[in-house]
């Protein structure tokens, strides 16, 4: 398990983002026992590790976007919140930038007009305003 999260960790440092197949690969262990890690030491340390799913919010690993805007939101700073979520800081101000455009004008236009206008798809514009709402709600 440590070997893993070192892996990722100076993969991450060296501007590298690895799959858990990759990894997989380099431990001669399956990607199951792969996941299985990644989720032990996410839980038990409370963090988010770097491999290819979470850097670039890919297949069914889930995604920061809720995370990172609601830490937004509660006023942290866009380094401290790339740390914690072990993104670039590029990354965290496009899911804010991309959180605001959406929400300030989903009161004028329907999701697929904010779609056209802001050059996201319509079902991320959906996700961001489904975040708006979860955060309305309290959730």
């Amino acid at each position: 398990k440590n070997v893993t999260e070192r892996i990722m960790k100076e993969a991450d440092e060296q501007m590298g983002t690895l799959s858990q197949p990759d990894i997989a690969l380099l431990l001669a262990i399956s990607r199951a026992s792969v996941g299985k890690y990644i989720q032990d030491i996410q839980n038990e340390k409370g963090i988010s590790l770097p491999y290819r799913g979470t850097i670039h919010d890919m297949g069914p690993t889930v995604t920061h976007k809720r995370k990172i805007v609601r830490l937004k939101l509660s006023k942290m700073s866009t380094p401290e919140i790339a740390r914690r979520t072990n993104h670039s800081e590029e990354a965290v101000d496009r899911y804010i930038n991309d959180y605001e455009r959406v929400t300030r004008i989903s009161e004028i236009f329907k999701p697929e007009d904010i779609a056209f206008v802001t050059n996201l798809s319509v079902s991320l514009v959906n996700e961001y305003l489904d975040l708006k709402k979860d955060f309305q709600t309290g959730g």
